[in-house]
C-alpha cells in the first residue's frame, strides 16, 4: 500500500471517530442524545420539604394542586463534567429512595425515572462511563469529590 494511501486511509478512521463523538446509549435503549442521564436519587420529599431550589426544578412546572400533592426526588447527575442537581416530580405509586440509582430524562420533567442497578458510571450501557478509581466522566473528564463521595 502506497504512503499516500495509507494517509487516506488514517484520515478516514480518524474522521469517522471525531463524528461518532461521545455517543452514550445507556443499556442499549436510553440514549444521551434524547436526553437519557444516568443520575442517584439524593433525597425524596414534598415539594415543601426540599428547602433550595436546584440547577433545573421541575416543581414549577406542575399545577400547584400537584405540587401540593406529589413527592418530589432530588437528583444528582453530571453536567458538561460537574455534578448538578434536579427535581423531578414522582408518578402516584412510584417509590425511590436515597442512595438508588436511576435513569432520568432532561428533556422532560414528566418521564418518569428508571432504575438502575449500577452506580454513576457503572456497567449496562455502552460508550464512556462516569466513574472514579481510574475511570473518567464527559468523555475524559474526571468526576468531582461530591460524586465519588455519594457511592
Amino acid at each position: 500500500m502506497s504512503s499516500c494511501k495509507r494517509v487516506g486511509l488514517a484520515a478516514t478512521v480518524l474522521m469517522l471517530g471525531a463524528l461518532q463523538g461521545c455517543t452514550t446509549v445507556y443499556e442499549g435503549r436510553y440514549d444521551w442524545q434524547d436526553g437519557w442521564r444516568e443520575a442517584q436519587v439524593l433525597q425524596v420529599a414534598s415539594a415543601y420539604g426540599i428547602k433550595h431550589e436546584r440547577f433545573s426544578d421541575c416543581r414549577a412546572t406542575v399545577s400547584p394542586e400537584e405540587r401540593a400533592s406529589s413527592r418530589f426526588a432530588v437528583l444528582l447527575y453530571m453536567h458538561m463534567a460537574r455534578s448538578r442537581h434536579r427535581v423531578v416530580p414522582l408518578p402516584t405509586g412510584d417509590t425511590f429512595a436515597k442512595g438508588e440509582f436511576v435513569y432520568m430524562n432532561l428533556r422532560s420533567c414528566h418521564t418518569p425515572l428508571v432504575r438502575r442497578n449500577a452506580p454513576l458510571g457503572g456497567h449496562g450501557h455502552q460508550g464512556h462511563r462516569l466513574g472514579d478509581a481510574g475511570r473518567q466522566a464527559d468523555c475524559g473528564r474526571p468526576l468531582p469529590a461530591e460524586v465519588r463521595a455519594a457511592r
